[in-house]
Order: structure tokens, then sequence, then C-alpha cells
């Protein structure tokens, strides 16, 4: 399936203008949403991120200014590109409030153009070394930084949306064992097992990440602590066998523990809770 095309907004109150850019962005491959005053900017904003926003600087109905400090604040659209369009003086004001790029009005379509492909290709780039700066080299899952990452976005998402939130902490038992026994190849080896089965048993939403040498940790969003042990019950019952050198071992188990976000905890109190349980399910089991 073709990649779907990157959605552009554009904030234009005059008609002629905004029709004209329209038809040029949309000749390019571009999705364009266009918006003429402040509710329609923050229902498009809110409806779907944009790979970009072009947006007048001032208008008699809208503060482009605004429009630049409202994206900046928010995660995770603080990382939108934005080219500002104005005309003599503007730059300075404009790239001074956050934006990315400013354009002078009478806007040059071409040039323009070319300003949106150079951004977006800089989005990618830096997509990809944020990408590549959170993933576990070993397992390929998220790594502590990225996995944090996702906890503290779906934290607030479950605070503004007044949903629940429910992480766990999963360590595979005896992992010093199987390095001790037949040598950390296998237990690497051993590791990229457990992350492959883990991932395989969460939905589409749950996130993983390792967080240590033997521990993971487990984002499930929109779950209550009920829901979460049922998955945290699934993990149990998992095994692994490693195999190596020194033969071949009893199987390898997790122990998990789950938490459910209370209040407005922090995600490091979350956290805290559910290694508890995690470390209770192990004293348990052993």
């Amino acid at each position: 399936m073709p990649a779907a095309p990157p959605r552009i907004l554009l904030v234009e109150d005059d008609p002629r203008d905004r029709a004209a850019l329209c038809a040029r962005l949309a000749a390019e491959g571009f999705e364009v949403v266009t918006a003429e005053e402040p509710a329609q900017v923050v229902a498009e904003l809110e409806r779907a991120c944009p790979a970009l926003v072009i947006s007048e600087l001032r208008t008699p109905r809208l503060d482009g200014g605004s429009v630049i400090a409202w994206l900046r604040r928010r995660d995770p659209l603080a990382e939108v590109p934005i080219i500002v369009v104005s005309a003599d003086g503007g730059a300075a004001v404009a790239l001074h409030l956050g934006a990315d790029d400013h354009v002078r009005s009478p806007v040059d379509p071409d040039e323009l153009v070319a300003r949106v492909h150079l951004h977006l290709r800089q989005a990618r780039r830096l997509r990809d070394l944020a990408r590549r700066a959170s993933i576990d080299a070993l397992t390929g899952v998220l790594n502590r930084r990225g996995i944090h990452a996702v906890l503290r976005r779906e934290r607030l998402r479950a605070l503004r949306a007044g949903g629940p939130l429910s992480i766990l902490a999963v360590d595979v038992n005896r992992l010093k064992h199987v390095n001790d026994t037949h040598g950390h190849p296998v237990g690497d080896a051993l590791l990229r097992q457990v992350a492959h089965d883990l991932t395989t048993n969460l939905r589409l939403a749950d996130r993983l990440g390792r967080v240590g040498g033997d521990e993971f940790t487990i984002v499930v969003p929109d779950a209550s602590l009920a829901g979460a042990q049922v998955l945290a019950d699934r993990l149990r019952g998992l095994r692994w066998r490693a195999d190596g050198p020194g033969g071949t071992m009893e199987p390898v188990g997790v122990a998990v523990g789950a938490a459910v976000l209370e209040g407005t905890e922090s995600s490091l109190a979350l956290i805290a809770r559910a290694d508890q349980a995690m470390y209770a399910d192990k004293r348990a089991r052993s």
C-alpha cells in the first residue's frame, strides 16, 4: 500500500491566494487542508497532526504568532515545521516566535514548494535520528529513553482524557544463570526471543521497551488494573529454553508487576509501583 501523502495545513484568509497555493501544493502530491481563523486551526490540528504548517504572520482574523506559540507548547505538534508568510520585516519576528522558516509575501509558489520539500526532508532525518536513539540495539524494541518518552506522552493523554493508563514491569528470571552457564551470546539470543514473544502478545496500542539488562517495561494505554493483570497473567505463562555449550537448561519465565496511574502521579512514581509489584511477584514464585 502506498504511503499517504504528507498533510499540510495552510492558514490563509485571502481566497485567491489560498486557492492558488492549494493548487500548487496539491500538484506536488501533498494533501492540503486550510483554515482561516483560530477555531479552524485548532480543529484541524486536533483532528490530525500535519507534516508541516504554512501560516500568514498576521491576518484580520488571526495572529500567526499565536498559532506558532500554541503549536510549540503541544506534544507532538511541537516538532511540526512551520513556514510563516509575511511582508517585509516579518522574518525576524516569525523566527523569534519559533517558526522554522519565512517566505516573503507575495509568495513565489515555486520557492514555497522548494522550502516545503526542504523542511519535510529535514523532519524525516530528525525523526530517523530520534528513532535510532530510542531503539535497543540488542532486541529492536524501544530502549529506556524511548519507552519513558512513550509513557510521558500517554500519561498526559490519560490526564487530558480522563481514561486509565497501566504499565507492566517485566523481569526475565535467571538470566544471569543463563549467561554464566551458556555464555552471553546465548543470553542475548534469549533476550531477543523474549522481546519478540512479549511483543506478539500485545495490542497494537501497547508499547514494549527494554529498560535494563533483564528488565522490560510495557505501556498499556486505556487499560484498567484488572485489564493489565489479565495481560500480566498471560505473559507469566510464557516459557523459553536456553540451549548452548552447557546443555539445555530448564525453561525460563518472567516475573510481572502491574500498576495503574493514580491521580496526577508522575511517570517515575508509576514505574516505581510497577517495579514493587514485579519484585513481589518474583519473591512469590522463588
